[in-house]
């Protein structure tokens, strides 16, 4: 009781009650995680980066055939449409530093499919010169789903933190190279901060003397 006349009660909580051998077992558990934790970054820096293939076509939201229903035929350099006609490349163009080529089929007009298809003279494709990456990139994803998990939990996280620490303001600077510049930044001060929570402040500093 205080001279005032107040009472405090002091609850000796079970779960923030800590004795010696609890905190041992506490420690011993921290350092299980971090070596789970560096094992799984280790295993994510082996793998080559996982990046699934943009899908946003427009007609497959307007309930048309989307451009996955066209299938693109390397030998021959062209699509096959979901009517099973053609697609013959017809030019390569460069939009937004992107070189592009079109393909589209003469037989459009007359086409029973047509109006699942487009409301244009004919249904016109693009494909970027290197979308072959992209291709091979998407059927390694098909095959090893998880590949998605393991990067959301190795590269989502990092992100979120570094937003939190940027709060709701964008970039200080302006143009490509000073943003990259900026966002170097954000991201060494991360390692670096990990590395002092990981190693602590002494084993750092004798890391960077070797």
């Amino acid at each position: 009781m205080a001279i005032d006349g107040s009472k405090f009660k002091a609850v000796n909580n079970r779960d923030r009650n800590f004795t010696s051998a609890k905190l041992q077992r506490r420690m011993e558990e921290i350092e299980s995680s971090i070596s789970r934790y560096l094992t799984a970054l280790d295993t994510a820096d082996r793998q080559e980066p996982a990046v699934a293939k943009a899908k946003t076509s427009a007609a497959a939201a307007a309930g048309r055939f989307g451009r996955d229903d066209f299938i693109y035929d390397a030998a021959h350099n062209e699509y096959r449409c979901p009517a099973g006609e053609r697609l013959i490349w017809r030019f390569a163009t460069v939009e937004k530093g992107l070189k592009l080529h079109r393909y589209w089929s003469s037989h459009c007009q007359g086409c029973a499919l047509k109006d699942q298809c487009t409301p244009s003279a004919q249904r016109r494709v693009s494909r970027w010169e290197h979308e072959s990456v992209l291709d091979a990139m998407q059927y390694r994803l098909d095959q090893a789903p998880e590949m998605m998990r393991i990067r959301r939990q190795t590269v989502e996280h990092p992100f979120g933190t570094l937003k939190a620490w940027m709060g709701a303001t964008h970039f200080f600077t302006k143009t490509l190279d000073r943003v990259s510049t900026e966002m170097s930044l954000h991201a060494l001060a991360y390692n670096f901060k990990r590395v002092l929570n990981l190693l602590g402040s002494n084993a750092l500093m004798a890391a960077m003397k070797v």
